[in-house]
């Protein structure tokens, strides 16, 4: 047997692996974006274009367990319901405590919707017990709540890539279940008054307006962390050989850095995660300061 021949099959197929595990990423990415803008510009388009991505996505990871779940949610949202209910079973069946999709599965469960077998024939107001779902519904609204007020969403807009990814997963689920419930809440609105039902849904609306700050926050900070880093490099690159001319455009930069800084403070925002890398970089200014007057002199 080859060994050094399986050795390169198998990093071969490992990368092969890492790559399509990529992709999948990525079109993942995309039709979350689509998702997310549909709920402020209502175009199916959006969501049929969502569900083009999300279909790049199982074909290079079959077992994405969240992106079935989304098609499910996309679909139900087309209210293609055979869809829906389709690969909202293909979520559960890769994971079976997907607490979206067992969401989900409520929603079609009460009787909102048909089941494949009665496709075509979608059940009538007087055919729901619509205070049997109206407290159902409130219990469920009550339960986001607590499971919202418990989700681990950080006090401080954090530059790191792990965070913003945090909190773009708590937006996707806000968003998803105010969608869920408004929807439910629209179809007993001909039969009760849903005022408490909407009013209850304040506690999520706030929890996602919260998110989104941060998020909006984060990036600020994170796109001039990323500038900070960019300048400390220009600075190290003229220790080589210390130009007037770059040394002006060097400080005229530091400058422009700290009224980026300023214009956050007075925003309130909190630059203590990028302050360490802005002091090291006026430093570093200042010793290559030190060494053009040497030179100089």
């Amino acid at each position: 047997m080859n060994f050094n021949l399986l050795t390169e099959n198998l990093v071969s197929t490992d990368a092969l692996r890492e790559k399509r595990v990529r992709i999948a990423a990525s079109e993942y990415a995309k039709a979350l974006d689509l998702s997310q803008l549909y709920f402020s510009e209502p175009d199916p388009q959006l969501l049929k274009q969502a569900l083009g991505h999300l279909d790049q996505v199982l074909r290079h990871q079959a077992t994405h367990a969240d992106a079935y779940y989304l098609m499910a949610y996309l679909f139900y949202l087309l209210d293609m319901l055979p869809q829906a209910l389709k690969y909202l079973r293909s979520c559960l069946g890769f994971v079976p405590a997907h607490t979206q999709a067992l969401r989900l599965q409520k929603v079609l469960a009460a009787g909102h919707f048909p089941e494949p077998e009665v496709v075509g024939r979608s059940p009538g107001p007087e055919e729901w017990d619509s205070e049997a779902l109206f407290d159902s519904l409130l219990r469920e609204i009550q339960q986001a709540n607590l499971k919202t007020m418990q989700m681990q969403v950080p006090l401080y807009p954090d530059p790191t890539p792990a965070t913003i990814m945090l909190l773009r997963g708590f937006e996707q689920e806000l968003i998803t279940s105010l969608a869920l419930f408004a929807k439910q809440i629209t179809q007993l609105e001909a039969e009760l008054d849903t005022f408490s039902l909407q009013r209850s849904l304040l506690p999520l609306e706030k929890r996602l307006e919260q998110v989104r700050r941060l998020i909006h926050q984060s990036k600020r900070l994170s796109d001039l962390l990323s500038q900070l880093k960019a300048e400390a490099e220009q600075v190290q690159a003229c220790f080589a050989k210390p130009a007037s001319a770059e040394l002006d455009k060097i400080l005229d930069r530091c400058d422009w850095l700290a009224d980026r800084l300023d214009e956050l403070e007075a925003q309130k925002i909190p630059i203590t995660s990028v302050l360490a890398d802005y002091r090291q970089l006026v430093k570093t200014v200042e010793v290559l300061q030190d060494l053009y007057d040497e030179n100089i002199h």
